[in-house]
């Protein structure tokens, strides 16, 4: 068994990992995490409160400047970078909020993996550039009002009409679709499922904002309407044949999804601040919370926040309206009163 004392714990790095990253990879996580830091967490409360993304247009040109729009992808203006570079770009964009880290995903590994993945070369020229660049912004039209993501139960229809395709149906809960240059629709055809490369100005095509959310409130949400949408025949992808077309590029965004999952779970971390929910060591502690030693339940100031006393009153054995029912509720609450007024924990 080895000796060596175990490093510090890192509330950045519960686990350690860091020390398997390249100076590369910590170069490229550092950049996002500041960018974050500077551009993202002051505001995102506001952003949340909002329920709206105000600068989406202007955060996708910045992170067309950082390089983290498609940067998994090779060539076309991508990045070309490894798998864990991306996988830490994620994390640090969800740590700051899942709104932003889905902007970025939907951008890089669905739209845009959409196209490098099963465009034509004419396609790939024409979109990737300015969507690295974060020039132009993408959305992925496939979860549906009636189905969700199943694409076997598609309800938006696609039929021939001479050399074009015309396009009917709705997709819902589409991350940037009101504010889109471009949108990925998929749709059911005579051949199968299909996708097509849809510009939002073509006639037949709008996008409304969902409002009113409980989650990814940082983020611009739609839902897409395709009324006699007419395409030519060179917006269909032609390399993205049947499920395996919107599910390839599921797969591809579910790798971000993970690593940004990390990113989440870091931020639920208590920070460490004088307020944090802790005791202070008991050598600094006043002799008032020396109580706090001898209780075998969580103690200190906390214990003192209502939702903590209801909870611990209402699961307390015997009677509560009786006089040994009050006398336990009155002794609880001074301890966790006592706890608070000497400044022991962080609700006082």
């Amino acid at each position: 068994m080895s000796s060596q004392t175990p490093p510090a714990f890192d509330r950045n790095d519960p686990l350690g990992l860091d020390a398997s990253l390249s100076s590369d990879e910590i170069a490229v996580r550092d950049t996002v995490r500041q960018f974050c830091a500077e551009h993202v967490t002051p505001h995102v409360a506001d952003w949340f409160e909002e329920g709206d993304l105000p600068v989406a247009r202007e955060l996708a040109k910045q992170f067309g400047e950082l390089g983290v729009l498609g940067m998994h992808l090779h060539g076309y203006g991508c990045g070309g970078a490894s798998a864990v570079h991306y996988g830490l770009a994620c994390l640090e964009l969800e740590a700051a909020d899942s709104g932003i880290r889905s902007l970025v995903s939907v951008q890089g590994s669905l739209a845009m993996f959409a196209i490098w993945n099963g465009g034509s070369e004419e396609q790939k020229q024409r979109w990737l550039p300015g969507m690295a660049s974060g020039e132009l912004l993408g959305c992925f039209g496939l979860t549906e009002p009636d189905v969700g993501s199943d694409p076997a139960a598609m309800k938006t229809r696609a039929r021939r009409d001479g050399s074009d395709w015309v396009l009917n149906g709705r997709k819902m809960w589409i991350t940037n679709g009101s504010i889109a240059d471009v949108a990925i629709v998929w749709a059911a055809t005579d051949e199968g499922i299909r996708g097509f490369i849809v510009h939002t100005d073509t006639p037949g095509f709008t996008a409304n904002t969902i409002h009113h959310k409980l989650s990814l409130r940082a983020s611009i949400t739609s839902e897409l309407v395709l009324d006699d949408v007419r395409l030519p025949a060179e917006a269909m992808l032609p390399d993205a044949t049947g499920i395996k077309g919107p599910l390839g590029c599921l797969s591809e965004a579910r790798y971000g999804i993970v690593w940004g999952a990390m990113g989440a779970a870091r931020s639920a971390w208590p920070p460490p601040s004088p307020r944090s929910h802790r005791c202070s060591p008991a050598s600094t502690r006043p002799a008032a919370c020396e109580s706090c030693t001898r209780r075998t339940k969580p103690s200190c100031g906390w214990t003192s926040a209502p939702w903590y006393r209801s909870r611990s009153e209402s699961s307390r054995p015997g009677p509560r309206n009786g006089p040994a029912g009050r006398r336990r509720t009155a002794t609880a609450t001074s301890r966790a009163r006592s706890c608070s007024t000497s400044r022991c924990g962080a609700w006082s």
